[in-house]
């Protein structure tokens, strides 16, 4: 019975991530809430870009600050792309990202899986505007707009499939906004003034969706 109680225990300590430090590679894919209206297809669909959403990757560095919250710091790129995609244009939206977010976790009973939900800063960096439309006898414009500053919302599953391992899905709603910094229209500089108001201010806030794998030290 003293030894039954005690392998119960253990085990359940197994995935108490207090004090651990845990390194998370994950890929995320999501949505804009804005899109740049950028011309017309032939059969009449509006072909847009947006500084939010896209594809991307990361890593995070996590470290369990009690049974109740962890921090992480994670470092990422996006690049969001027309839509729909047409054969005679090209055209992305890519940034840096670096992420700061303190979770809230909230444990199962079976002590094997948690839920997270966290606050935090990111800093967006380097963000571009690349389209060229050349080949439908347009331009090549070059927006480079300066770092800026986004808050985020963040709700995760997490499941141990070991002592040391788990995999994770999750949900980032965030909220940020670029300036122009620099233009270039076919390689030439222009003003960042002379930019409609719509390009000189983008809302490049969105919700990704993201799965990883973790591994705790």
């Amino acid at each position: 019975m003293f030894l039954s109680g005690v392998l119960e225990l253990q085990a359940g300590e197994w995935f108490n991530t207090n004090r651990r430090y845990r390194i998370e590679p994950c890929f995320f894919c999501g949505f804009g809430f804005d899109d740049i209206d950028l011309g017309e297809t032939i059969d009449g669909d509006t072909v847009t870009l947006s500084a939010g959403g896209g594809y991307g990757f990361g890593a995070s560095i996590g470290y369990g600050i009690n049974r109740d919250f962890d921090f992480d710091f994670t470092v990422g790129w996006q690049q969001s792309s027309l839509s729909p995609d047409v054969n005679n244009a090209e055209g992305i939206f890519e940034r840096n990202i670096f992420l700061a977010t303190l979770k809230y976790k909230v444990p199962m009973s079976n002590r094997k899986q948690q839920f997270k939900f966290g606050i935090g800063l990111g800093l967006y960096h380097s963000g571009e505007f690349d389209v060229n439309t050349t080949q439908a006898a347009g331009e090549h414009t070059i927006i480079n707009y300066d770092d800026a500053i986004g808050f985020h919302i963040t709700a995760e599953y997490e499941m141990f499939f070991d002592r040391d391992w788990s995999w994770l899905v999750g949900v980032k709603y965030y909220d940020v906004d670029y300036d122009a910094g620099a233009v270039k229209v076919d390689g030439i500089s222009y003003a960042p003034g002379l930019l409609i108001d719509e390009m000189q201010t983008i809302d490049g806030g969105g919700v990704n969706f993201n799965i990883g794998i973790a591994k705790y030290f």
